[in-house]
Protein backbone atom coordinates (compact mmCIF):
# COMPACT_ATOMS: atom_id res chain seq x y z
CA UNK A 1 0.00 0.00 0.00
CA UNK A 2 1.20 3.44 -0.24
CA UNK A 3 2.84 3.11 -3.97
CA UNK A 4 2.32 1.38 -7.26
CA UNK A 5 4.14 0.73 -10.17
CA UNK A 6 1.62 2.63 -12.85
CA UNK A 7 2.42 5.26 -10.60
CA UNK A 8 5.91 5.54 -10.59
CA UNK A 9 5.75 4.57 -14.44
CA UNK A 10 3.88 7.61 -15.10
CA UNK A 11 6.01 9.84 -12.97
CA UNK A 12 8.88 8.36 -15.23
CA UNK A 13 7.62 9.29 -18.33
CA UNK A 14 6.16 13.04 -17.27
CA UNK A 15 2.70 12.36 -17.14
CA UNK A 16 0.71 13.60 -14.43
CA UNK A 17 -1.46 11.11 -12.13
CA UNK A 18 -4.83 11.17 -9.68
CA UNK A 19 -3.67 9.89 -6.12
CA UNK A 20 -4.75 9.42 -2.74
CA UNK A 21 -3.98 12.37 -0.37
CA UNK A 22 -1.76 12.02 2.27
CA UNK A 23 -0.06 8.80 0.65
CA UNK A 24 4.12 8.57 0.03
CA UNK A 25 1.99 9.15 -3.94
CA UNK A 26 1.22 12.43 -3.23
CA UNK A 27 3.93 13.73 -1.35
CA UNK A 28 6.53 13.02 -4.17
CA UNK A 29 4.52 15.56 -6.18
CA UNK A 30 5.64 18.84 -5.53
CA UNK A 31 9.04 17.94 -6.43
CA UNK A 32 9.03 14.68 -8.99
CA UNK A 33 5.39 15.30 -10.67
CA UNK A 34 2.45 16.89 -11.86
CA UNK A 35 -1.10 16.02 -10.79
CA UNK A 36 -4.43 16.14 -8.28
CA UNK A 37 -5.00 14.69 -4.99
CA UNK A 38 -8.31 13.51 -3.95
CA UNK A 39 -9.38 12.13 0.01
CA UNK A 40 -9.29 8.28 0.48
CA UNK A 41 -13.03 6.46 -0.08
CA UNK A 42 -14.59 9.76 -1.07
CA UNK A 43 -15.22 9.19 -4.52
CA UNK A 44 -17.36 12.23 -5.18
CA UNK A 45 -13.77 13.87 -4.49
CA UNK A 46 -11.81 11.19 -6.97
CA UNK A 47 -14.08 12.38 -9.53
CA UNK A 48 -13.37 16.48 -8.94
CA UNK A 49 -9.71 15.50 -8.80
CA UNK A 50 -10.37 13.09 -12.22
CA UNK A 51 -12.08 16.97 -13.74
CA UNK A 52 -9.43 18.61 -12.13
CA UNK A 53 -6.89 16.99 -14.35
CA UNK A 54 -8.81 16.89 -17.28
CA UNK A 55 -9.27 20.68 -17.51
CA UNK A 56 -5.60 21.49 -16.12
CA UNK A 57 -4.01 18.82 -18.32
CA UNK A 58 -1.99 20.92 -20.70
CA UNK A 59 -0.55 22.36 -17.78
CA UNK A 60 -0.13 19.62 -15.56
CA UNK A 61 1.51 17.56 -18.50
CA UNK A 62 3.78 20.61 -19.27
CA UNK A 63 4.91 20.25 -15.46
CA UNK A 64 4.93 16.65 -15.43
CA UNK A 65 7.44 16.59 -18.54
CA UNK A 66 9.34 18.68 -16.72
CA UNK A 67 10.15 17.15 -13.89
CA UNK A 68 10.05 13.51 -15.05
CA UNK A 69 13.83 13.51 -15.93
CA UNK A 70 14.19 14.35 -12.40
CA UNK A 71 12.15 11.81 -11.05
CA UNK A 72 14.00 9.25 -12.87
CA UNK A 73 17.37 10.40 -11.87
CA UNK A 74 16.65 9.87 -8.21
CA UNK A 75 14.28 6.72 -8.59
CA UNK A 76 16.78 4.49 -10.27
CA UNK A 77 18.55 1.21 -9.73
CA UNK A 78 21.71 2.76 -10.07
CA UNK A 79 21.16 5.69 -7.28
CA UNK A 80 19.48 2.97 -4.74
CA UNK A 81 22.72 1.13 -4.75
CA UNK A 82 24.65 4.55 -4.41
CA UNK A 83 22.43 5.38 -1.30
CA UNK A 84 22.93 1.93 0.25
CA UNK A 85 26.77 1.71 0.15
CA UNK A 86 26.53 5.36 1.64
CA UNK A 87 24.89 3.93 4.50
CA UNK A 88 27.09 1.02 4.44
CA UNK A 89 30.10 3.12 4.77
CA UNK A 90 29.42 4.81 7.51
Amino acid sequence: YGTSGPFTEALALGKPVVVTDGTWMSAQLPEFGAGVTFRDGDPEDLARAILELRDNHSVLAAQARERGPKWAAYHNPDHFLAVLFDIASR
